[in-house]
């Protein structure tokens, strides 16, 4: 199987203590405008920064710079802290003595998209086999905003198929419903294969529609599932943990994780869309087409928005 590739997006906004509403991006009050503080963050973080306490460390590589804060590019992103002896897959000849200080290192894609007459940005973040550092990041962002703005938050709202960025989704036909339980009943394995399997560890349902019609409206979809108080869903007595629906955003059909862990919830799947090059990572130039499609979608959905 290969790694998953991954794009988380976020809506980034700007609020005075208590007060919900959105204010400028360049509000007089603040002591720079955000587009600034992009701007400067991305330049001090230029260098890696280290965070012993995690055993982590990023730093980062911009690739493009725009006017007022707009700036893509790469997030090199590693861990370290334990030792690993790295072999040639095929061979199992150690290549490689790994040692505790050694950081396996990713690089990740990232935008910032400040839209022009509005009172939010817009970012994009890649993961790869489920790595991302964007929590890392955007701690250090908050805190670097808050420390010199006291009186305002630095607000990240991931947008995900349910909650308060339903809206996002709420209308998209889906095309088909993936089901995941890594605790499939032992019974149902034993029936399929006459008692000789040892222990299946996942089993997926795939729900798919016909060639041009679709199962319905994400919202209805997500509304219909029946679930219980431990956030699993239940199908014929059999619980899953995690669902991902395939919505068609823009002019493609795109999983998107919509049910089970909390990291997986709201990332669009861009996994076999991508061109991975000869050291089996994403390219930038396909990382940044696949963002700006599914930004662009996004932007049309949120645009105006104060609050």
């Amino acid at each position: 199987m290969t790694h998953a590739v991954g794009i988380r997006t976020y809506q980034i906004f700007i609020t005075r203590k208590k007060i919900h509403d959105f204010v400028q991006l360049d509000d007089s009050e603040l002591k720079t405008s955000f587009g600034e503080f992009v701007e400067k963050f991305i330049l001090d973080r230029s260098v890696s920064t280290n965070h012993q306490e995690h055993e982590k460390s990023w730093g980062i590589i911009e690739k493009k710079q725009g006017t007022g804060g707009n700036s893509r590019g790469l997030i090199s992103y590693g861990r370290y802290g334990y030792a690993a002896s790295l072999r040639d897959a095929n061979t199992g000849v150690e290549n490689y003595k790994r040692k505790r200080s050694d950081a396996e290192t990713l690089n990740l894609y990232y935008q910032f998209w400040l839209p022009d007459d509005e009172k939010f940005a817009l970012a994009a973040f890649s993961s790869f086999s489920g790595r991302s550092c964007i929590s890392l990041i955007f701690e250090q962002m908050k805190s670097a905003f808050e420390s010199v703005n006291p009186d305002f938050l630095l607000k990240f709202h991931r947008l995900m198929p349910s909650g308060t960025s339903e809206k996002l989704y709420a209308g998209k036909p889906v095309k088909s419903l993936t089901l995941v339980t890594r605790r499939p009943p032992r019974d149902l394995a034993d029936a399929l294969f006459r008692g000789r399997t040892q222990k299946v560890g996942q089993m997926t349902l795939k729900i798919s529609s016909s060639r041009n019609g679709n199962l319905g409206i994400l919202s209805d979809l997500i509304d219909g599932l029946p679930s219980d108080s431990s956030n699993v869903i239940l199908y014929e007595g059999i619980e899953f943990e995690q669902a991902t629906a395939s919505i068609k955003i823009g002019d493609e059909v795109r999983p998107v994780g919509v049910f089970g862990a909390h990291s997986d919830v709201g990332v669009i799947d861009v996994t076999e869309s991508v061109i991975k090059d000869e050291e089996g990572v994403p390219t930038f130039e396909s990382l940044e087409a696949e963002a700006n499609k599914i930004l662009k979608v996004i932007y049309e959905t949120l645009n105006g928005q104060e609050k």
